[in-house]
């Protein structure tokens, strides 16, 4: 694929601004998931991207050339929709390769890239049906056929799983996820669920009020969130937030001290902490040294338990510790990893640094 860069993309609707000087270049060959929010502005991006919609003001640029005039066919940029839109009327072939046909290729060329890409999606014995015939993901299957028969310079997707059953997701999501390696196209694909973005992406992008918030790998946005809107969007459970102050190595969380391991660098400007379930331990509350929870349920999701507990007023969820069984209306209190939790400033933007954290994120 050419090298695709987006400078300052800004999309205004009167005095709505639905996208807001957003920059971000695209990598060959990697799977680029926009999350946040619905009307976040990620949709909108992806149809400036694709020349559906024209920027108020920045440019996209195609191997340094800017493209903004250029109509979506000049392009070469293949887009799946939300919406399932097939020609009623045609057999599953013929919508397939209605691309091609448009552009004029030769018959034996069509028929063999038909054959591949339908193999490629097993619907190879769904190609003489309408589809009116065909299931819901049957038909996105051949959605998905119809761009990719084209091999396009990039794969542009808007939400095209969201009006699918939980299980057809999962299974469409890694047949996308095997085809997307397998021929190894840049894929941009658009979605409000943090869990498929996880599960697909190489890196995400992360918007909120149509603004950048971070861009990063999977990994890194759920260990290194940039601010406190990723911190609570990336997870599931989210983060668990305490009021935070450091000072001459002492963290008073909700007001409580704790003496934690050195942590490097200043952070004189914290005002908020965050903490991942698996970040708290909670053991039984046999002093008052440290933030002191109850119980309220125990939650169980597949092999991992949770603790839903209050602390003060304030709903948190932990991890249930391998060692040990506590139950509901038990009393705990709550020790932190120190080494992963996340420190914010007044502004809620990413404060702390251990040894252990990155410098290079990319964030707004």
């Amino acid at each position: 694929m050419a090298r695709t860069e987006l400078d300052e993309l800004r999309k205004e609707y009167g005095d709505l601004v639905a996208v807001n000087d957003v920059s971000l270049t695209l990598n060959d060959g990697e799977f680029l998931v926009l999350l946040g929010p619905s009307g976040c502005g990620k949709s909108t991006t992806l149809r400036m991207l694709a020349g559906l919609e024209d920027p108020t003001d920045g440019e996209i640029l195609v191997d340094g050339e800017v493209v903004n005039d250029r109509g979506p066919h000049r392009r070469d940029f293949a887009m799946v929709f939300q919406q399932i839109a097939l020609y009623p009327h045609m057999t599953v072939r013929e919508n397939i390769s209605s691309p091609l046909r448009a552009n004029g290729v030769d018959k034996d060329t069509i028929e063999d890239r038909v054959q591949r890409t339908a193999e490629m999606l097993d619907i190879g014995e769904l190609l003489d049906r309408k589809p009116g015939a065909l299931s819901g993901g049957q038909q996105q299957r051949v959605a998905i056929g119809r761009a990719l028969i084209r091999e396009p310079r990039a794969f542009l997707l808007d939400e095209p799983f969201s009006k699918l059953d939980q299980k057809l997701r999962i299974q469409l999501q890694k047949e996308l996820k095997r085809l997307q390696e397998e021929m190894d196209v840049t894929t941009v694909f658009v979605t409000h669920d943090q869990e498929e973005a996880m599960v697909l992406a190489d890196r995400i992008a992360v918007m909120d009020d149509g603004e950048l918030q971070q861009v990063d790998t999977p990994e890194q946005l759920y260990r290194f969130p940039a601010n406190e809107f990723v911190a609570d969007f990336i997870g599931n459970p989210t983060m668990n937030f305490f009021e935070a102050d450091v000072s001459h190595g002492t963290i008073a969380v909700d007001g409580v001290p704790y003496d934690p391991p050195e942590i490097n660098g200043h952070l004189e400007s914290v005002r908020r902490m965050a903490a991942r379930p698996e970040d708290i331990t909670p053991v039984p509350a046999d002093d008052a040294d440290g933030l002191v929870a109850t119980v309220e349920l125990v939650e169980m999701r597949g092999t991992t338990t949770y603790l839903i507990v209050d602390c003060d007023g304030k709903e948190l969820t932990v991890l249930q510790p391998d060692e040990q069984r506590i139950g509901e209306d038990d009393h705990v209190r709550l020790e932190f990893d120190f080494e992963n939790v996340s420190f914010f400033d007044g502004e809620g933007d990413l404060v702390r640094q251990t040894e252990h954290d990155r410098t290079e994120t990319s964030i707004r």
